[in-house]
C-alpha cells in the first residue's frame, strides 16, 4: 500500500508528480533568492510542516487513498466508455458528420486547446457550486478548514467531493473525446506529455504546487488569465471563508467573467474558517470525514 502511496511521486496525471515539485521548489529558490519571499518562515519550518491541520491532511491522505480504491474508483466508467456512448447517439440522432475542415495539425491543436479548456471551465463551475449549494460546502468546507497549506493540502477533500470531482473529469473528458471521435471519424488525437494534456502539463510545471502553499507569489498583469499561487491563497484566507473569491483552477478567466476574480495585492492574515462556522475538528480524520454527515456548519 506504501508502495502505491510513493507511485504518486511517479504518476504525471496526479500534482505530486516529482517534477512538478522539483519545479515549484525551483520557482520558490529563486523567489527566496530575489527577496521575493522569506523561505525561512514560508517553507523550510516545523511549524509548518508539523502544524496539527497538516497532520490532518496526512492522514487523510492515506485514509481517501484507500477510500478511492475500494469505493469511489468501483462506482465509476472509464471516459472511453463515455466517448463511445456520445459517438453512437450522435451517430444515431445526426448521422454522419460532415467533412472535417482541418488538417491533422490544426486537429491535434483545437482537440487539445477544448480540452484543457472544458476541463479547466467545468471545475471551476463545480467549485462555484460547492460554495453556493449548502449540501456541497458542507463537504468542501473540509478543504477550506485547513489552516496551513502544503502540496498535500490539494488532497485534503472529502471522499464524497472526490467522487463528485472524478465524475465531472470522466464525463466532460469523454464528451469532448467523443464529439471529436464523431466530428473526425476517429482521427483527433490530443497533444499529450506522458499522458497529460499539455496544457496542464506545461501549467503545473509553472507552480501548481505552490497554490498550496505559504510562499506569496504573485503573476502580476498575468492574474488576469492564469490563476497565480497568491491568487488561490486568497481563496483560502479566513477573511474570506473561500466566499466569492477565485475559484479558478488553471486560469483566473473564468472569474473574470463570472465576477469572482481578486488578484493579488493584500496577504492573508490566516488560512482556514472560523471555529464557529465549522460542521467538524480540522485537526481530527475521523471528524473530517463524519462532521460532515453530523453537522451542517455554515
Amino acid at each position: 500500500m506504501w508502495t502505491d502511496w510513493f507511485s504518486l511521486l511517479d504518476a504525471p496525471e496526479e500534482r505530486l508528480f516529482w517534477p512538478y515539485l522539483v519545479s515549484a521548489l525551483g520557482i520558490a529558490l529563486l523567489a527566496g533568492a530575489l527577496g521575493r519571499v522569506s523561505l525561512r518562515t514560508d517553507l523550510f519550518t516545523r511549524a509548518l510542516w508539523w502544524h496539527p491541520s497538516a497532520r490532518a491532511d496526512y492522514g487523510l491522505f492515506v485514509v481517501r487513498a484507500i477510500i478511492s480504491v475500494l469505493v469511489v474508483a468501483p462506482l465509476l466508467v472509464s471516459s472511453t466508455v463515455v466517448a463511445v456512448k456520445v459517438v453512437l447517439l450522435m451517430s444515431k440522432w445526426l448521422g454522419a458528420p460532415p467533412a472535417w475542415p482541418l488538417g491533422p495539425l490544426a486537429t491535434t491543436l483545437s482537440y487539445t486547446a477544448l480540452l484543457f479548456i472544458a476541463s479547466d471551465a467545468t471545475r471551476y463551475l463545480l467549485h462555484r457550486a460547492m460554495h453556493a449549494a449548502p449540501w456541497l460546502w458542507r463537504f468542501h468546507q473540509v478543504h477550506h478548514s485547513a489552516e496551513v497549506m502544503t502540496p498535500i493540502t490539494l488532497y485534503r477533500t472529502h471522499p464524497v467531493e472526490g467522487l463528485l470531482v472524478a465524475l465531472r473529469g470522466v464525463l466532460v473528458t469523454g464528451f469532448v473525446a467523443g464529439v471529436f471521435a464523431w466530428g473526425t471519424g476517429g482521427q483527433a488525437v490530443a497533444l499529450e506529455v506522458l499522458g497529460v494534456n499539455a496544457v496542464a502539463f506545461a501549467l503545473n510545471l509553472a507552480g501548481s504546487n505552490l497554490r498550496h502553499s505559504h510562499l506569496w507569489i504573485s503573476f502580476g498583469p498575468l492574474e488576469w488569465l492564469v490563476m497565480s499561487p497568491a491568487q488561490h491563497q486568497l481563496h483560502h484566507a479566513i477573511e474570506t471563508g473561500g466566499h466569492d473569491v477565485n475559484y479558478g483552477s488553471f486560469l483566473s478567466v473564468w472569474d473574470l467573467i463570472g465576477r469572482s476574480l481578486v488578484r493579488a495585492k493584500t496577504r492573508p492574515s490566516a488560512f482556514g474558517l472560523k471555529r464557529e462556522h465549522l460542521n467538524h475538528d480540522p485537526w481530527n480524520v475521523w471528524s473530517l470525514l463524519s462532521g460532515p454527515f453530523r453537522r451542517r456548519g455554515s
